[in-house]
């Protein structure tokens, strides 16, 4: 078995040459994982199960939080794989490895609570409006400062200004797109759906009220169930990414640029709508 800093460069050489992982991503990696080498560097077996766990108990003993232990966990139980694949050790030395408490499956709304608010909807707006959330997965900010300019009903499609002035492209459902139109239709306003952050939460809990849902069903739990169902369905992480907006690597793991017809492709085999 090769040394911890060999096997560090050449998951770094895979990650570039066969995941496509972007400048800012792969700097991401090696800055973490010259922290987990420092550590484990000094150890008897420095890739050994236990080197791995001891590297995490040492994170929370000094008081991290569960974010970033929660992104060393992520990051470790890749490296893991690629060692268990790629280099010869009869398992991931991560295996084991949990994510903090704080850190574990977000509060989604379900497909069958999703299914019951869109047939609570009174207006074309509110349909057109949860929809949208369905498919897209966009944050209560992105939705609400959307304008018509940036919606493509013919292709489908919307520019969204995310976090830090940020740009993507996201994709929605024909159903969506049916709906849009006829929203746009009634529409005066030069934004697609002219409401606070408070009238949109206000909006939703109306709707979850005549609808019976109790649960989560608020604009973030919306997304996060595009998220999980999305992953759920085995769409790649880094398209994913992509579509959610996420900057960095701590939710998923690999950062590549695709093209927008690239993603359109992606988002049309595993969203089947």
């Amino acid at each position: 078995m090769s040394s911890l800093h060999e096997a560090v460069e050449r998951f770094l050489r895979y990650l570039e040459a066969e995941r496509m992982a972007a400048p800012e991503t792969l700097r991401w990696y090696r800055s973490h994982l010259r922290v987990f080498a420092a550590f484990a560097g000094g150890l008897p077996d420095p890739l050994s199960p236990e080197a791995f766990a001891s590297f995490v108990a040492g994170l929370r003993r000094d008081g991290r939080s569960p974010h970033t232990v929660a992104a060393y966990v992520r990051l470790l139980r890749h490296f893991g794989r690629f060692l268990a694949e790629r280099e010869g050790l009869p398992e991931s030395p991560a295996a084991r490895l949990r994510l903090p408490r704080a850190d574990r499956r977000p509060q989604a709304i379900s497909p069958e609570d999703q299914r019951r608010m869109l047939r609570a909807v009174r207006s074309e707006r509110d349909r057109a409006l949860l929809l949208l959330l369905r498919d897209t997965g966009m944050r209560a900010k992105e939705l609400l400062g959307l304008p018509w300019r940036d919606l493509d009903l013919r292709r489908r499609s919307a520019v969204v200004r995310g976090k830090g002035g940020r740009h993507r492209v996201v994709f929605f459902s024909e159903q969506a797109a049916r709906a849009l139109r006829a929203w746009r239709r009634r529409s005066r306003e030069d934004r697609v759906f002219p409401l606070s952050y408070q009238g949109l939460r206000s909006l939703l809990d109306a709707i979850a009220r005549r609808a019976g849902v109790k649960g989560p069903h608020g604009p973030h739990a919306w997304r996060h169930a595009f998220g999980l169902e999305m992953a759920r369905r085995g769409m790649p992480l880094f398209a994913l990414q992509r579509l959610m907006g996420h900057s960095s690597p701590l939710v998923t793991e690999i950062y590549v640029r695709f093209s927008g017809e690239d993603l359109r492709e992606i988002y049309e085999r595993y969203a089947g709508r």
